[in-house]
């Protein structure tokens, strides 16, 4: 549950 809110942010991220 909680890998899946973190590979969102890492994504969001690296969007940056």
């Amino acid at each position: 549950e909680t890998l899946s809110w973190t590979s969102l942010g890492l994504f969001t991220f690296n969007n940056i």
